[in-house]
């Protein structure tokens, strides 16, 4: 399974990579964060 991620910005940059229990699976070291989406300046854009 794919995961797709992405970038708010013009143009919009996108990617996809490996799930966290794929990673875990296959024994690869990783690091995960996440950032709220209504601090995002598109969240604050749209209301």
């Amino acid at each position: 399974m794919t995961v797709p991620g992405f970038i708010y910005t013009r143009p919009e940059i996108a990617w996809v990579a490996k799930t966290e229990e794929e990673l875990k699976e296959a024994g690869v070291g990783y690091r995960c964060g996440s950032f709220s989406f209504a601090a995002n300046g598109r969240a604050k854009g749209m209301n």
